[in-house]
């Protein structure tokens, strides 16, 4: 059975409460240009309902996907993806590992979701396991989440995702699987911030372990599609998950 590193969550925990307090939406997406908090919020949100527009299109029209109870957000950071899940669904829960980003989330949802805001329900989790119980989500979506863990602690986030989902919905999740330019498995930038040096690792996780852990979780792949939300560099994949 593979084995969680809990050291390893607390220093992730302590490195994006860092990134969370000084630069948050650039942590999320590090667009080169918007270092130094220099994204525009409204166009922040945007790149968010795009994406789950696109990919709830998708699930509707390719597997005639229609639940719309409950659905998680896995690494919601401040919620934009949180805020469009809720568009579709009767209540969304986002988790995150930093107690500031979702302070942040929790903020954001009086300023641009307040007609969603009863729909809404963040919490921490700092836990190698999702606290809820099973079969309790229709749709589970994380994107450029697990490739900031080390391969054992995403692997049991897939093994949840698969424990958590209800027969028939949907865990749809990102991971990279190589890097196309250099040998590794885990990759580090430094980021310097008024608390100190935070880390963002990049952390492969191969196709073929993501495969096992699905279908020893009791889940089966309905369909794995190249990915370049971890830029260029890193071959990734799209895994559309079901039980």
């Amino acid at each position: 059975m593979t084995s969680c590193n809990t050291d390893h969550l607390s220093r992730i925990a302590s490195h994006w409460e860092s990134l969370a307090k000084s630069d948050p939406l650039w942590a999320i997406i590090s667009a080169p240009d918007k270092k130094g908090n220099k994204w525009d919020i409204n166009e922040f949100l945007v790149t968010g309902k795009q994406e789950i527009d696109s990919v709830i299109d998708y699930i509707d029209r390719a597997f005639n996907f229609k639940e719309r109870k409950n659905a998680l957000d896995f690494g919601c950071g401040i919620g934009r993806l949180t805020l469009p899940l809720a568009s579709f669904f009767d209540h969304v829960v986002g988790i995150d590992i930093s107690d500031t980003m979702i302070s942040l989330a929790e903020e954001l949802v009086g300023r641009h979701g307040a007609n969603l805001k009863g729909k809404i329900e963040y919490t921490v989790n700092k836990n190698n396991f999702i606290p809820f119980e099973d079969k309790t989500f229709d749709f589970i979506y994380s994107n450029i989440v697990l490739q900031h863990m080390r391969k054992n602690n995403a692997l049991l986030y897939i093994s949840e995702f698969v424990r958590v989902l209800r027969k028939g919905g949907f865990a749809v999740f990102q991971a990279p699987s190589r890097c196309l330019t250099t040998a590794g498995e885990t990759f580090e930038s430094p980021i310097e911030t008024p608390s100190g040096k935070a880390i963002i690792e990049m952390n492969l996780i191969p196709i073929g372990s993501v495969i096992d852990m699905v279908y020893d979780a009791g889940g089966k792949i309905i369909e794995i599609k190249q990915d370049f939300s971890a830029t260029k560099v890193f071959e990734s994949f799209k895994y559309y998950v079901s039980k």
